[in-house]
């Protein structure tokens, strides 16, 4: 069963994942490094997703889930 993603996912992998990948991830609850990101593109991204969600990760938040869905999660919970 594939479920839509939310509004916030939806815009992390239009503007900021899929431009710097190339591609639009579709398993979203899959590691990113799983899918060929190494630390700096993952750096990039979140400091991407703190400007256009106006949100700041802290270190303890990203060392469980570092997926589309979890960065989501947390953009979504501040």
């Amino acid at each position: 069963m594939n479920v839509e993603p939310s509004l916030t996912e939806r815009r992390l992998i239009d503007e900021v994942i899929a431009p710097l990948l190339g591609f639009a991830p579709t398993e979203l609850d899959r590691d990113l490094t799983e899918l060929g990101v190494d630390s700096l593109k993952i750096l990039h991204i979140l400091d991407e997703a703190e400007t256009l969600f106006a949100v700041e990760f802290a270190p303890a938040d990203l060392r469980t889930n570092l997926s589309v869905a979890g960065i989501c999660a947390i953009i979504d919970r501040s």
